[in-house]
């Protein structure tokens, strides 16, 4: 417990002051705090600051005039300014807050208001020089109670902590935790908070753990363990708001995972809040990862081409109504030669069947070709631009980006192989449909820098392909 004694040695009799009823000398006790919600706050304080109203005992606080018989004094042990207690005929309230004295905590009120005072926070984006600010109310005390006030301080805001699972199996560096969405301005009086200015965003005044921790697969880590909670203005957050983004490493690349809330969220005061955020370094691949272009018929474009692990991958090389792909390097080496002669499937003279389908077959599920009227449908209902440079990545070919929703797929100008070369890689895309055309010719997509249209051509070429999905 800490005391902290005030004696007043002379007064007079005006409205504003008080006369001593007694010789006896106030003296306080900040009650210890016994939860937290900022670990290395609160366990013991060694000052607060504090006011004391004073007024007649036929009175109450809430009309009294406030920090009348002293104003905003900071208490602490050993005080040499000392205060008598009134005596029978008045009453005091005693009005404490912690940290006194920190530039980001401002009480409002001045002697004259009335009442309970109204402070003004704001919290600070970096957290080491955020506080948890406390408050303590005594009221309608009698002016001979001359014993020791025990001030119950209760945290006046809210906590936030966070951990880190690796729900996968790869271990990844967890680089930083960033929490915004909030407002870090407001004001607290009789119990209330308001607030005030605009919520912090992703780009500005982020409140930002930083760590640099490998997390094992299934390990979870506590980023914010006992110095590194942050503290928050009581609040809600609307539902849609973007609040977390977790920052790491994963195979010498930089992710980010971030998070909105389904549902508003009440941040409530004295509370502390643990969020444990699951990560999932796995990546599904880009040829069964849909897209959803808000195009009329629902369907939805796989993000890259057969056997590409990413959007730039050119991924495999098929022959029309063949099932086995084959990579540039396996054609080149004569593992397959894509000519007439080795053409399998020269008796398919129909749209293709799933069996014969190299999107069904290779990824299951309800993964099948694009017929020619859905190039269509994604011609139509995208603006489609040729970049010589996807992502940073240095590959070529076309962006088709939804007119409806801003959604976009990238198609690599992967070439097309004949006999056993790779021609117009980075210049042309071909890209087979499960339609067939006539006298052994199947429709397919193609493309260069200049233009983008549909034609039809023998099966036997290596072409790639393009999965959909309802």
């Amino acid at each position: 417990m800490l005391v902290a004694m005030l004696t007043a040695m002379s007064c007079s009799d005006d409205d504003n002051t008080v006369v001593p009823g007694s010789s006896v000398m106030m003296s306080f006790c900040g009650e210890d705090i016994q939860t937290d919600t900022r670990a290395s706050f609160t366990t013991s304080m060694t000052s607060f600051g504090l006011s004391c109203s004073v007024y007649s005992s036929s009175a109450t606080a809430s009309s009294a005039a406030f920090g009348n018989y002293f104003l905003n004094k900071e208490i602490s042990n050993n005080a040499t300014t000392e205060y008598f207690w009134p005596g029978s005929g008045k009453k005091c309230s005693f009005y404490a807050y912690y940290p006194c004295g920190n530039s980001n905590i401002i009480l409002n009120s001045t002697t004259s208001s009335t009442g309970s005072p109204t402070y003004a926070l704001t919290i600070p984006t970096d957290i080491t020089k955020q506080v948890d600010f406390c408050v303590a109310e005594v009221k309608d005390v009698a002016g001979d109670y001359e014993r020791t006030v025990t001030l119950p301080f209760s945290h006046a805001c809210a906590s936030i902590s966070f951990k880190i699972k690796n729900t996968g199996t790869e271990a990844f560096t967890l680089k930083s935790v960033s929490f915004y969405g909030v407002k870090q301005s407001g004001r607290y009086s009789n119990g209330i908070w308001s607030t005030s200015g605009n919520a912090s965003t992703s780009t500005s005044n982020a409140m930002t753990i930083t760590s640099n921790t490998s997390i094992d697969g299934g390990a979870t880590l506590d980023v914010s363990g006992t110095s590194n909670k942050i503290i928050v203005i009581p609040q809600t957050i609307a539902a849609g708001t973007e609040i977390f983004d977790v920052l790491f490493t994963v195979n010498g690349e930089d992710k980010h995972f971030c998070y909105s809330l389904t549902d508003a969220l009440t941040l409530n005061k004295g509370t502390q809040y643990t969020y444990t955020l699951n990560i999932n370094t796995y990546t599904p691949p880009a040829e069964s990862t849909p897209v959803d272009l808000g195009l009329p018929s629902g369907l939805k474009w796989a993000a890259g081409n057969v056997g590409a692990k990413n959007p730039e991958d050119y991924g495999l090389y098929f022959a029309w109504g063949e099932t086995e792909g084959f990579t540039a390097e396996q054609v080149v080496a004569g593992v397959r030669s894509f000519n007439w002669s080795s053409y399998k499937a020269k008796e398919i003279a129909a749209d293709l069947t799933p069996e014969q389908d190299a999107a069904h077959v290779n990824l299951g599920g309800s993964w099948r070709m694009p017929t020619k009227a859905e190039y269509q449908e994604l011609l139509d209902n995208c603006n489609v631009v040729w970049t010589a440079n996807y992502g940073g990545t240095g590959v070529a070919g076309r962006v088709l980006t939804s007119k409806v929703n801003r959604k976009s797929v990238f198609f690599p100008a992967a070439g097309y192989c004949n006999n056993s070369s790779v021609y117009d890689v980075g210049s042309y895309g071909d890209y087979w449909s499960a339609s067939w055309g006539s006298s052994s010719n199947a429709w397919y997509l193609a493309f260069y820098s200049g233009y983008q249209g549909l034609y039809d051509n023998r099966g036997c070429y290596g072409f790639s392909v393009r999965a959909v999905c309802e």
